[in-house]
């Protein structure tokens, strides 16, 4: 990075000893907390896991529109895919709003809006979902064997998922 002239500053790590050799300027401040937000997500480096915090706004009570569904389901950031079973949730309820012919800001038919009332609940206990930072804690030297795993249906409302 540096060839680049790309000045990485603000490191941390969840081993105190890994940042003893970058000079001080460098390392973030240990007033920080523990919590971290990087790339989108937010890091425990004391635990070393990934976490999801719960989206703001979230009043589940409330009928919604077409845009408000989509506005709401797109906050949640999920890069890694970790909760792809509960984000695709609100991606298949969009399509079913699309499909139906409903405009942007027309209200949600009562069955989707109790379907949706549902999932903002559920998005409250994102928080205690945690992903563990390292996800092969074995080295890959060590590795034997490794399989992937799909899961798919041939309907149209479904999506597949894989995970190795």
């Amino acid at each position: 990075m540096r060839t680049g002239d790309f000045a990485l500053k603000k490191w941390a790590s969840n081993d105190p000893d890994a940042l003893t050799n970058l000079p001080p300027e460098d390392v973030s401040s240990s007033d920080e907390g523990w919590l971290w937000k990087t790339l989108g997500l937010h890091w425990n480096r004391h635990s070393d896991h990934l976490t999801f915090v719960p989206l703001p706004d979230i009043h589940p009570e409330r009928h919604d529109s077409k845009r408000q569904l989509l506005s709401l389901a797109s906050q949640l950031f999920n890069p890694l895919g970790c909760l792809a079973p509960f984000t695709i949730r609100a991606k298949r309820l969009f399509q079913s709003l699309w499909l139906k012919g409903l405009d942007w800001d027309d209200q949600l038919p009562l069955v989707i809006n109790s379907v949706w009332c549902q999932w903002m609940r559920e998005v409250e206990t994102l928080e205690s979902v945690k992903v563990p930072h390292a996800l092969m804690v074995t080295p890959r030297d060590l590795v034997r064997h490794s399989e992937l795993h799909v899961s798919a249906t041939p309907l149209k409302q479904r999506m597949a998922l894989s995970r190795i």
